[in-house]
């Protein structure tokens, strides 16, 4: 048996458990763990935010950034014997498939059969941690690297590597600014000193370690003040295990004890399977957060003046990030059944005629005259919902844009006729939500605006969460129209079942939100708005008051909302062991 950092639900809490200590595979190693560091990754997969940690199920063990003693030794293993002091990559690629076989693409960081501690498998919050793939991925420690150095090279140092080395080139003498001094600042920093450039470190990141500005000052002496040839390290990583996923990377930082570490670091990093993404850190300097906040306003300013979605000139009203190439453009041609985006109106009218679309992907499930709502899986169909996400963006001022839709599920409600499938707005929601949520972004395109839909697609998303048995609640905090819509929608739901309520009955506020899948907080808020619940012997009391109920049925307007008896859904798609995804 062994002690380990293990979670049973997600978001619940993290408990140190007794756990059976894990055997090695024939290819892999078992290692005492040493150090192992925390990562904003971790955390989403605590969250419930990761696809892999859902199916490989629950109680987990998180944590891959790790490094330790090897202890036991597969029968297949050649390179590695116990008591080697090894780093761990964050991606345990196979060696064999076209993506990483060496002869091919040579891309091991986003192998198509890839393990991952903390992920796919469990992980490093443990005394010991089983490693597969060993004589691949593994990395012997040199003399000079403490275990904690190694612990944060297989996820934060490999990105600053690749961002100042492979993808900055970077050369002697020259000079590299790095913007966020967090975990990777510092990291790049360091890779830089090494590579015996001037590293100019701005921004605090936080974390216990040494100021920006010492880490700067050490690492301008080992470099010099050759050419101002700036290279900028992006610290908004994408996932190294090829599916595009941004994470922020923790603000934790990486103890620099002399220039020889680094230079070791370094040799460590052309060893294995070792490759880099980018990762994020907001800048508290103040000439920075200056910088930062022109790139705010800017991003505040359209970049696309007007677009063109099926019959409609549409005048866009905020930024998106659409490709550099696509931006700034007068007017973009989007296809209404594949969201493909185009530049040049020829090419619309060609696309047109070769798109063998007509409505969009996924499931029907929902069918009332001629409105249709298909379900759509973010992982099955991820570039429909990239620019389907790029597209809303063009109408949502605060939306946040993942590149990675596999967490999520997509409903696209569309207009139907004898040309195909018309898109009119959607709604979007996690596959799984540890707060309940059931709506995590809502549109309607202009187009259709005022005619209903954004109460339709609200009702839908309740429907479904009464399907599903567990009340549910939209994505917190609410935008200001965000808050008068669903106060409006669970207004009328309310009062439309209270006023339908007899003395007789017993109704209680458990009672109502699985009647309407509503949660329960939602319910007391708008009966508190209403003047129509009390604390009683501490708890909520229902006090229906007529006169209010009869004056909201007197003037309230017909509300367009979903019919239950035309949705066919019960549950997500993939469905299996009584999980919805």
């Amino acid at each position: 048996m062994m002690q380990a950092a293990v979670y049973r639900s997600f978001g619940g809490p993290i408990e140190v458990k007794s756990v059976p200590r894990p055997k090695p595979t024939a290819d892999g190693v078992v290692i005492k763990v040493k150090a192992t560091g925390v990562c904003r990754s971790d955390w989403h997969g605590w969250k419930g935010h990761d696809s892999d940690i859902a199916d490989h199920g629950l109680p987990f063990i998180p944590g891959h950034e790790v490094s330790g003693i090897v202890v036991e030794v597969g029968p297949d293993v050649r390179k590695f014997r116990a008591g080697d002091r090894v780093a761990v990559p964050f991606i345990l690629s196979c060696g064999c498939c076209r993506e990483c076989d060496p002869g091919g693409r040579n891309r091991p960081t986003i192998c198509e059969r890839q393990e991952q501690p903390g992920f796919t498998m469990m992980g490093s919050f443990a005394e010991y941690l089983a490693l597969p793939r060993a004589d691949r991925n593994l990395s012997v420690i040199p003399e000079g690297v403490s275990f904690v150095e190694a612990a944060a090279l297989g996820c934060r140092f490999t990105t600053a590597y690749r961002a100042v080395v492979q993808q900055g080139d970077i050369q002697t003498r020259q000079t590299v600014a790095v913007f966020g001094c967090g975990g990777l600042g510092l990291s790049c920093v360091m890779i830089a000193a090494a590579a015996a450039a001037a590293a100019a470190g701005a921004s605090g990141g936080g974390g216990g370690g040494p100021s920006p500005s010492a880490v700067s000052r050490q690492s301008s002496a080992a470099g010099g003040d050759g050419p101002a040839a700036t290279a900028a390290a992006s610290t908004e990583r994408r996932s190294a295990r090829g599916r595009g996923r941004p994470r922020k990377a923790s603000p934790i930082t990486i103890p620099r004890n002399n220039q020889g570490s680094s230079d070791a670091a370094i040799n460590l990093l052309t060893g294995g399977n070792w490759h880099g993404g980018g990762g994020h850190a907001h800048s508290t300097d103040p000439t920075l957060a200056a910088l930062e906040r022109e790139h705010e306003e800017v991003t505040k300013v359209k970049n696309i003046s007007k677009i063109v979605l099926g019959r409609h000139e549409i005048e866009a009203w905020y930024f998106s990030p659409y490709p550099q190439e696509y931006a700034n453009e007068e007017l973009l041609y989007v296809c209404e059944y594949c969201l493909k985006y185009m530049k040049r109106k020829r090419t619309f009218r060609c696309h047109r005629r070769d798109c063998h679309h007509r409505r969009p992907p996924g499931r029907e499930i929902y069918r009332e005259g001629s409105l249709s709502v298909f379900e759509i899986d973010g992982k099955d169909h991820r570039v429909y919902c990239q620019n389907l996400c790029l597209l809303a963006k063009l109408f949502l001022d605060h939306k946040t844009l993942y590149y990675d839709v596999d967490p999520f599920y997509f409903y696209v409600v569309a207009e139907v006729d004898e040309e195909g499938a018309h898109i009119v707005g959607y709604f979007s929601k996690e596959k799984v939500s540890a707060e309940e949520y059931n709506l995590a972004c809502i549109l309607t395109f202009p187009q259709y605006q005022k005619s209903g839909y954004g109460k339709f697609i609200i009702s839908l998303s309740y429907e479904l969460s009464k399907r599903e048995g567990k009340p549910g609640s939209p994505e917190k905090p609410l935008s200001d129209l965000g808050k008068i819509s669903y106060r409006s929608y669970w207004t009328h739901i309310l009062l439309t079942l209270l006023s339908k309520h007899t003395e007789k009955d017993n109704l209680q506020i458990r009672d109502i939100s699985e009647m309407t899948g509503i949660k329960t907080e939602d319910i007391i808020s708008t009966l508190q708005s209403l003047g129509m619940i009390k604390v009683y012997k501490g708890q909520h009391a229902v006090f229906v008051k007529q006169d209010i109920i009869k004056k909201y049925l007197e003037q309230k307007k017909e509300m367009r909302l979903c019919n239950s008896e035309c949705l066919v859904w019960t549950g997500p798609i993939n469905s299996d062991s009584g999980r919805k995804d």
